[in-house]
């Protein structure tokens, strides 16, 4: 027995090596996936700020193109007031002038017609003010929208540097590329959201402009009274023309007209007329335009086509930015390589029915006209792998 002491250590020690070595490979192996880990982390955290700014930028230019109609909506209101008041001062001192014979009605038509024409002048100017102001507020919106563009093409690498320093990845080489990762971002980032010029657009913003406008601007025409053969009919509304340059020019026709019948016949007395414009006067209406003006009240019509009013000089070029199509394959991304951990990361566009419903209950595609884009990660797919490849062929 005193022998064989000590025999059963010497035997076990082969064994209680390889599981020292088994525990310090996977320990290593642990550090590896651990450091790996971090490294895919970051990257993600990388790819998805990226995204982030870019969704961010998209959902600005969306506001400020939205600014852009609104501003020229309320141009056509203030160009549609001018009109209104001053076919209200034709009414007003015709009304005046016929019943001048009748007593106690006449003191009333004329106080009424003082009063209307002594609010004329200081309301001109306020409208030709306001345009004015518009006009700026457009040119200060279309600067802005590029500078927008100019800063976040280089805010976007200097964030990600900023990230990628605060994670102590500096001592890992990193890219920011575009998908198909071929070029460095922002190479292609100019192409993505193309500077659009109204006039050159076939006709988007100015059909947007009419979705938009609101129902003073479209249309102006009703009754004002109905009494037994006698009918009192209000006509009007705005309509837009674009030059050749690119500006708009808004134009305003407001009219009334008693109609009466005796016998087989209509007679149209033209009872108050008025036109604005603000660069290009209004060379002829035709039956559909100023809501239908012509049609209702032909006579009072022409009559407001041989006085009009210019308030001002029409509106700059309009500049925008947006995609005459987009389609989901042309979406932007961006791909992060750091080393072996690469990450890929986009934005999509998504107008929630349950929060955001639209009234016709159709999808709305994606456009720059609502801010709703947002970022996600996404995986590579095949034509991003096979660049990726040939990239890392090309450095090796």
């Amino acid at each position: 027995m005193k022998r064989q002491h000590g025999y059963l250590s010497v035997l076990l020690l082969p064994v209680l090596t390889a599981i020292l070595l088994l525990t310090l490979a996977i320990i290593n192996n642990g550090q590896q996936l651990r450091q790996r880990f971090f490294h895919q982390t970051m990257v993600d955290n990388l790819a998805i700020s990226a995204a982030v700014l870019m969704a961010r930028e998209m959902n600005i230019l969306a506001i400020m193109n939205r600014a852009l109609l609104a501003n020229q909506l309320g141009i056509a209101q203030l160009v549609g007031i001018a009109s209104w008041y001053q076919m209200l001062v034709s009414t007003s001192s015709r009304t005046a002038t016929v019943t001048a014979w009748i007593p106690y009605l006449n003191v009333l038509t004329q106080q009424f017609n003082r009063a209307i024409q002594t609010v004329e002048q200081p309301l001109q100017r306020v409208l030709e003010t306001g345009i004015a102001l518009h006009h700026g507020l457009l040119q200060g919106i279309m600067s802005v929208q590029t500078m927008v563009r100019l800063s976040f093409a280089t805010l976007v690498p200097k964030t990600l540097n900023d990230i990628a320093r605060l994670h102590q990845l500096e001592h890992v080489e990193w890219r920011l590329l575009h998908a198909p990762g071929l070029f460095e971002f922002p190479l292609r980032w100019w192409t993505y959201i193309p500077r659009q010029r109204s006039g050159y657009d076939d006709h988007k913003l100015t059909q947007l402009m009419h979705h938009s406008a609101d129902p003073f601007s479209q249309q102006r025409s009703y009754d004002w009274l109905r009494l037994g053969l006698v009918r009192v009919r209000k006509a009007g509304g705005n309509e837009l023309q674009v030059t050749e340059a690119g500006s708009w020019n808004w134009q305003a026709l407001d009219t009334v007209s008693l109609h009466t019948r005796l016998l087989w016949l209509r007679i149209e007395i033209p009872w108050g007329n008025a036109s604005s414009y603000l660069q290009q006067r209004i060379q002829q209406a035709s039956k559909q335009q100023f809501g239908h003006s012509r049609d209702i009240n032909r006579r009072a019509t022409q009559l407001a086509l041989s006085l009009q009013q210019q308030l001002g000089r029409s509106a700059p070029t309009m500049h925008y930015y947006h995609w005459p199509e987009l389609t989901p394959e042309q979406v932007p991304q961006v791909i992060v390589v750091a080393g072996q951990s690469i990450a890929k990361a986009g934005v999509f566009f998504s107008r929630p029915a349950d929060i955001f419903p639209r009234t016709d209950g159709l999808d709305e595609q994606a456009n720059l006209f609502n801010a709703l884009w947002q970022s996600r990660l996404e995986s590579l797919n095949n034509n991003d792998k096979m660049v990726l490849l040939a990239l890392r062929a090309a450095q090796s």
